[in-house]
């Protein structure tokens, strides 16, 4: 039997992995961009906003209705790397992953559904 509190406990003492996540749409190739100092969160979030029918990207959505889940990638495509030394600002060090890759996809393009640069606070 699994204890409650045990599991509790070793989910607040997990290691948070900091990056960047995206959900691509196999079938047009088009993605949504975003990034987390907590990357698992976010992406349990989305996958449930959209099998509940209630993701706030209508465009993102819809095509899910369309196409199914089988049709969409939830991936970690970049991580702030591990093992960074004890100084360092993992919030700093993702905004300098961010502006990479805004700058290789620039999210708010035609091939994303993304409206603009902010990966953490998503906007439709």
């Amino acid at each position: 039997m699994v204890d409650r509190k045990e599991l509790l406990q070793q989910y607040k003492d997990r290691e948070l992995q900091a990056g960047i996540f995206w959900i691509k749409n196999l079938a047009s190739g088009r993605v949504l961009l975003g990034s987390s100092l907590d990357l698992h969160g976010p992406l349990n979030r989305h996958r449930l906003q959209l099998e509940i029918g209630s993701h706030p990207c209508r465009a993102l959505q819809r095509d899910w209705q369309e196409l199914g889940p089988e049709q969409f990638e939830f991936a970690i495509v970049e991580t702030v790397p591990a093992g960074r030394k004890p100084e360092t600002d993992p919030d700093a060090e993702l905004r300098k992953l961010e502006q990479r890759w805004i700058a290789e996809l620039q999210p708010w393009a035609e091939r994303c559904y993304n409206k603009n640069e902010k990966l953490r606070t998503l906007t439709w």
